[in-house]
């Protein structure tokens, strides 16, 4: 896969993850972290590999058809439909749900882990600070039960109360039996992750647990 300037963005990178996994990207800025998350979300068409869930090739599948298999993308800087209401923007990862009375029920359950925004349910989104909206833009992807959570730099601008909420957002998805893919640039961020998988360049450089990264130097890897 190539980038906008003809640079190759993705190349020989392989990941993978199985139901409860956390798994961290991990990389500077132009590693091809976002990348990554873009071509599987279906953002982004590579000019060759493939995205499998469960076996099934999903690469000649959109966003959309991707979306309705499981997968769900929150991109950087929690990005909300600004006219819409803090409660109507979260109901919008509801679009491929039957089970109404479930909806609610994982609606509640957001509210009540991010209770600053039970307060501001009819609050225009668009009025929202930066973690607000990423509490909002996370909530929208839970309610959409996805098998598979893609999370593009969720902690930038947070400060320490806000990437705590996260985290335990993030957390709270792998114990529901999800996959969660996330993007940081901070090897701080990366303590939370069943593996971290450090990126340089397009390139896959360290796949392993966060102790191991430790062990190995998250530093002289990011260089």
């Amino acid at each position: 896969m190539h980038g906008p300037d003809g640079a190759l963005a993705l190349a020989n990178l392989t990941i993978f993850g199985h139901p409860g996994d956390l798994l961290i990207l991990l990389g500077g800025h132009g590693a091809g972290k976002s990348a990554l998350l873009r071509t599987v979300a279906g953002l982004a068409r590579p000019e060759a590999g493939t995205v499998r869930l469960d076996g099934a090739d999903l690469s000649a599948l959109g966003p959309h058809a991707r979306a309705a298999r499981g997968i769900a993308y929150v991109g950087d800087g929690g990005r909300v439909v600004e006219p819409l209401s803090v409660q109507d923007n979260l109901l919008l990862g509801a679009w491929r749900r039957r089970d109404r009375r479930a909806v609610h029920t994982d609606l509640s359950e957001w509210l009540h882990r991010f209770p600053v925004l039970a307060g501001m349910s009819r609050r225009r989104a668009g009025d929202l600070e930066a973690a607000e909206r990423v509490a909002v833009a996370l909530g929208r992807a839970w309610i959409a039960g996805p098998r598979v959570l893609l999370v593009d730099e969720p902690f930038t601008g947070l400060d320490g109360e806000a990437r705590a909420g996260v985290a335990g957002a993030l957390r709270a998805a792998c114990d529901a039996g999800r996959v969660v893919i996330c993007a940081v640039h901070e090897p701080d961020d990366a303590s939370i992750a069943s593996r971290v998988n450090v990126l340089s360049n397009g390139r896959l450089v360290f796949s392993g647990s966060p102790g191991a990264l430790a062990t190995a130097g998250a530093a002289a890897l990011l260089e």
